[in-house]
């Protein structure tokens, strides 16, 4: 069995039939590298939407303890307990 990909092209005129065959095997392996880097990129993409949204969550609870004073107060009332 051949690792080459060929694209066939048939055109009939009179009574005759002329066959092209044309080898398209390194448009066929630049598209398996681009298939393979879309999927790579789109799992990039989604592990940094992750750390992204767990950083904002954090900052975001950060934040909340320092300007809140009703957390501060509790925070002080309540140092055992860690936020």
């Amino acid at each position: 069995m051949s690792d080459r990909t060929y694209f066939n092209l048939v055109a009939r005129f009179g009574d005759g039939v002329l066959v092209w065959f044309i080898d398209i095997t390194a448009h066929k392996h630049t598209e398996l590298v681009l298939q393979r880097q879309e999927i790579a990129l789109r799992e990039a993409d989604r592990r940094k939407d992750e750390f992204l949204a767990m950083l904002a969550h954090e900052l975001l609870g950060k934040i909340l303890t320092v300007s809140d004073p009703r957390v501060e107060s509790e925070c002080r009332a309540h140092p055992h307990r860690r936020r």
